[in-house]
């Protein structure tokens, strides 16, 4: 990817994540880790490259080049999102729904596309935060990411889902 034009790249980056395949293969990698039915899981699994737009956004949310970057799950943060946010009770009682695989399906078109980009807190490593939320079906989906210099990746460390939400 690096000898191509960033033109090319963008293009790619986009095309990459408008793959029905690509949203198919981010819930096929969730369900496996949730229903523990994988034996061979991958600890990452790649959403495709950042473009310069997001590089540029995130710069200027973070203050990190992130030129060369691309978005990921990790095995880890589903296992995390599962037990933070995948039980429908006690997320009903935050406003919130519970978290399903088919959710993970979602990512690509939510980092392609948000409604909003914005920074959030510092992640409990330390680490610059960007959270992403986009309005799907009628639910506010939001996404937060965190910065990982050492793979060169913004990796997804939540998801919520308002079901009752609109445009902001």
């Amino acid at each position: 990817m690096r000898i191509l034009p960033p033109s090319a790249r963008d293009a790619h980056a986009i095309a990459y994540r408008a793959l029905p395949s690509v949203a198919q293969d981010a819930r096929r990698y969730a369900r496996a880790i949730i229903e523990q039915t994988g034996t061979d899981i991958a600890p990452y699994r790649t959403l495709g490259a950042l473009t310069r737009a997001d590089v540029d956004q995130v710069r200027a949310i973070t203050g990190f080049d992130v030129a060369g970057y691309d978005y990921s799950l990790a095995e880890s943060e589903v296992r995390h999102i599962q037990r933070r946010h995948g039980n429908d009770a006690s997320e009903r009682q935050r406003g919130q729904r519970g978290i399903t695989a088919e959710d993970y399906a979602n990512l690509p078109a939510i980092l392609s596309e948000p409604d909003s980009v914005e920074p959030d807190a510092e992640s409990g490593t330390g680490r610059p935060v960007v959270k992403f939320e986009k309005v799907i079906e009628g639910e506010r989906v939001t996404v937060v990411t965190e910065v990982r210099g050492k793979r060169r990746t913004l990796t997804v460390l939540s998801m919520r889902v308002n079901p009752n939400a609109s445009p902001r």
